[in-house]
């Protein structure tokens, strides 16, 4: 018997047994997707945390003050004296109501000198306008979603230039001052420790005066020499500070989320492939019973001259083409829903300290690989070839005088 021919009967079966065909189409569409959506999202998530954290320099160490002590200027000369440490960048941080016309943002406040910003966040452009001094205590620059929030309208966008009002807090404490806007930031994404987008910008010794730090900081940011450097410099920090300190290494933290992620990934996959053996289960039931309503057809056609191997392709070309079908239909539905899903959940997630939602995920899209198509294609395949192949087996066995006897 052809091929072709095979093919045309086993489609024509499907086609009769249209409800049960789709119905047990169904589990594999639902495996195939799950494959696509859960690894995509992962996957992207995977690339969103490593280009978030990217932002800060792979070249960059954060030192921070633990409970019971604190970073201030005197501990700077002994931060400098490690060998491979090229930059040293103190940062003040603290929260701040910043009041316009229409509307009152509740940001975060980065005090750092303007010099380093580019340093420290390499790729940090203007919209427009100008960094403030050092020595400026009336300037500040602005984070693209406090200029253009997200989650309301403004009526009036602020311009450069344009005098604010921002009360400063610190602890039960409030400080106002009229700052000028002298910058406005395009959109950077958000990086620990903080959103940038999320803040307003200003000097150093702006923030030291507004919070009453009397030069003591959140945290210092160690630019290294060279990345080769990092574990080194690390690794004498604590040797001078033992547990006085947190130390956090972007390009440390990019391979423990990685690996996080992958476990997590791991974990989704497995869903997805129990999802698929549940479909392959449901195929060879249909298989089953194909088998048991066609038993007088399969004796009929062996004593036409069909032979086993007829019979095997014949039960086996149905249950390949249920998979077949099922997994383009599932990848398909998996790809599109993977770009409604994603960036509808990430969306709506925020990080503690972010004042505007969804501006933490706003840069996350899925990823497809060819691998992940062909992964989850293949697997739909062999799901409908396993699960159909010993139904087909006992059908090319069967006795064709007992077949024919059959009700």
């Amino acid at each position: 018997m052809k091929f072709s021919d095979i093919l045309k009967l086993s489609f024509n079966a499907l086609r009769y047994r249209k409800l049960r065909s789709f119905l047990t189409m169904l589990g594999v569409i639902i495996g195939s997707s799950l494959i696509i959506v859960l690894t995509s999202q992962t996957t992207g998530l995977n690339y969103y945390f490593i280009s978030q954290f990217s932002k800060s320099g792979i070249n960059i160490i954060y030192v921070l003050p633990t409970s019971n002590f604190k970073l201030s200027l005197y501990n700077i000369p002994q931060f400098s004296s490690i060998d491979g440490v090229k930059t040293i960048v103190p940062i003040i941080m603290g929260y701040a109501t910043v009041k316009f016309p229409d509307r009152t943002v509740n940001a975060r406040v980065v005090g750092v000198e303007s010099a380093f910003l580019k340093e420290i966040f390499p790729g940090l452009k203007l919209i427009e306008g100008s960094y403030p001094s050092r020595n400026d205590y009336v300037s500040m620059l602005m984070g693209y979603a406090i200029a253009f929030p997200t989650e309301e309208d403004s009526l009036h966008p602020p311009v450069v230039g344009q005098i604010t009002p921002v009360i400063f807090r610190y602890d039960h404490r409030k400080y106002s001052s009229s700052m000028v806007i002298t910058g406005i930031l395009e959109s950077y994404g958000s990086i620990f420790p903080f959103n940038i987008d999320d803040s307003i910008i200003i000097s150093i010794e702006a923030a030291d005066a507004f919070y009453n730090m009397r030069h003591y900081y959140s945290a210092l940011v160690l630019v290294a020499e060279d990345v080769s450097l990092v574990d080194s410099i690390v690794e004498s920090i604590n040797i001078l500070y033992s547990n006085q300190v947190r130390i956090i290494v972007p390009s440390q933290m990019v391979e423990t989320v990685s690996n996080m992620i992958r476990q997590v990934e791991l974990f989704l996959e497995m869903i997805a492939a129990f999802s698929l053996i549940v479909a392959s289960i449901g195929i060879a039931n249909i298989m089953f019973i194909s088998v048991i309503e066609r038993t007088r057809f399969i004796g009929l056609f062996k004593a036409l001259g069909a032979t086993s191997m007829d019979i095997l392709l014949l039960f086996l070309s149905e249950a390949i083409l249920i998979s077949f079908i099922g997994g383009v239909i599932g990848c398909l539905l998996g790809i599109s829903l993977s770009y409604v899903i994603g960036p509808s959940l990430f969306s709506m997630l925020r990080v503690p300290g972010s004042p505007i939602r969804g501006r933490s995920f706003s840069g996350f899209q899925p990823v497809f690989t060819p691998e992940l198509i062909v992964t989850a294609f293949t697997v739909s395949l062999l799901a409908g070839l396993l699960a159909g192949l010993y139904p087909a087996y006992k059908a090319s066995k069967l006795d064709p005088v007992i077949a024919l006897r059959s009700e």
